[in-house]
């Protein structure tokens, strides 16, 4: 029976790149457009992964590597964070604002005039974006969801691409388009359309409470 089984085993090995990247893709859209009405479930998700693997590289430097003692630290710590993540749900969304704003300006930071600059405007645009994240609560969420998961459907994308060896041509555009990448294109284009959609599905579901 194993060696019936080896042939799809091999078969999903070669493949597992591609799987990673389809639920890549998933993932994205998820975020990207029902991010806001997952934020619960983002900023739990979160907590369980960070304290997670705090616990799991504190229990590895302890035990030395043992992998049930460090098993057990991963699920203990994830259930921790995630517990306290789900109690300070603000505090977890000024987080989520703050991390996109600094990785938006950390993904484009190229464009400073010096190298020096980055690290401070990078952190500068974290502290403003939780700031703003919690007044701004479900504008900032729905914004920096959508960018977020369309930042993951389009890497998903590519990768998937690439894996395939498929090389996307850039489209002939004109004017202040005409050098824009295809990455950051699509990137651009996913946002968008993710932020306005949850936009008009909350609007949506103010205008009818009971559907």
């Amino acid at each position: 029976m194993s060696e019936s089984l080896h042939p799809h085993i091999e078969m999903l090995a070669e493949y597992q790149p591609a799987l990673a990247f389809v639920g890549l893709i998933a993932c994205g859209m998820l975020c990207c457009y029902f991010g806001y009405r997952t934020t619960h479930f983002l900023v739990d998700a979160s907590g369980f992964v960070f304290a997670g693997l705090v616990a799991l590289l504190i229990a590895g430097v302890i035990t030395q590597g043992n992998l049930l003692y460090m098993g057990l630290a991963l699920l203990l710590g994830g259930l921790v964070g995630a517990l306290l993540a789900h109690r300070i749900y603000r505090l977890g969304v000024m987080i989520i604002g703050g991390g996109v704003c600094a990785l938006l300006v950390w993904h484009f930071a190229e464009a400073l005039p010096s190298e020096r600059w980055e690290l401070p405007a990078v952190i500068i645009a974290g502290l403003l974006g939780a700031v703003v994240a919690l007044f701004l609560h479900r504008f900032i969420i729905s914004m920096a969801t959508a960018v977020l998961g369309g930042l993951f459907i389009t890497h998903g994308v590519f990768l998937l691409l690439a894996f395939l060896d498929i090389k996307p041509s850039a489209p002939d555009l004109a004017g202040p388009f005409s050098g824009a990448a295809p990455f950051a294109m699509a990137w651009a284009g996913l946002a968008a359309t993710g932020f306005i959609f949850q936009m008009l599905l909350g609007k949506t579901r103010a205008d009818n409470p009971g559907k």
